[in-house]
């Protein structure tokens, strides 16, 4: 009973230790995402996936995973999504409000959005600010449940030429095993298309 009880124990370190391997092989690997993406191609989980770049709102380009197709609303709004809508990328262009919104108003804003709209709270796992060619990328991730399957957000927004834009990757359910740092790295690799702070 002693030596059955010692095996279990085995096993389970064992189990700890393999989880703690892949998460800090995970964890180098994802550090350099970015730069596989920028690439063109990069591996997500047991697949090798396409990117390419697009340009958006005359402002900046991103790089969009092959596997996902556009269904874009308007000029102001834009969507691609994969077959299944369980990996999606959403894009809003909206004129910048006078004051700038901090990090803690959109977050509080976010989460009263989601209960009013869903009832449900959000689980917070991420936020921060980069600076990239002198323009300010804020962003949060969170986890919420869709429909009673669970949906990772990786939320960034900028303001360019007086103009706020907003992207929003999400992944649901078994994608959120392989995709959920890939949001981070499409943010890393934007490009910033029309400077205006070039000569600055």
């Amino acid at each position: 009973m002693v030596e059955k009880h010692l095996d279990e124990v085995f096993l389970e370190k064992k189990k700890e230790y393999e989880l703690l391997e892949f998460l800090k092989e995970k964890k180098k690997y994802d550090e350099k995402l970015h730069e596989y993406i920028r690439a063109g191609s990069a591996k997500i989980g047991e697949n090798e996936a396409e990117f390419h770049y697009e340009e958006f709102f005359n402002s900046l380009r991103l790089a969009i995973p092959d596997e996902l197709k556009p269904n874009g609303i308007d000029s102001f709004n834009k969507v691609f999504s994969s077959e299944s809508k369980d990996l999606n990328i959403i894009l809003t262009c909206a004129k910048s409000s006078p004051k700038e919104i901090t990090l803690k108003e959109y977050k509080d804003g976010l989460a009263e959005k989601m209960i009013k709209n869903f009832g449900v709270p959000i689980k917070w796992v991420e936020e921060g600010i980069k600076i990239k060619d002198n323009y300010k990328i804020t962003y949060v991730s969170f986890l919420n449940p869709v429909d009673d399957i669970k949906s990772y957000n990786f939320i960034f927004y900028l303001e360019v030429n007086c103009s706020t834009i907003i992207i929003n990757f999400n992944c649901m359910g078994d994608r959120i095993n392989d995709w959920d740092s890939v949001g981070k790295g499409i943010m890393e690799c934007l490009e910033i298309v029309n400077n205006e702070r070039e000569g600055e």
